[in-house]
């Protein structure tokens, strides 16, 4: 479905995703050609989801930024095994939307 995709296998145990309906309500107001890159990156996390965390090798327990291209990225959220997005957009609304959860 739309909002749930399993990984495969890695290292560590699989890992489930889901995607907020916030997520696609951001993802829907994205220019097409950064909806693309996100959905190349997503498949890019998909084969290793524990190597495109900022430049570390683990899952963050709280937010999981992905970054797409050069100004954009999405927010995940751990909850054990499953992973939720909930958030995309631009690096400065990125940086808005941190300064509120503060």
């Amino acid at each position: 479905s739309r909002g749930r995709h399993q990984s495969g296998k890695s290292a560590l145990d699989a890992v489930t995703s889901r995607t907020h309906r916030r997520f696609w309500k951001e993802f829907n107001r994205l220019p097409g050609h950064i909806q693309c890159l996100a959905r190349e990156k997503f498949q890019l996390w998909l084969r290793d989801p524990f190597i495109h965390q900022c430049g570390s090798s683990r899952l963050l327990e709280m937010f999981g930024p992905v970054r797409i291209g050069d100004h954009y990225g999405a927010l995940a959220q751990k909850h054990g095994e499953l992973i939720v997005w909930f958030w995309i957009g631009t690096h400065e609304d990125y940086n808005n939307f941190i300064k509120q959860l503060r």
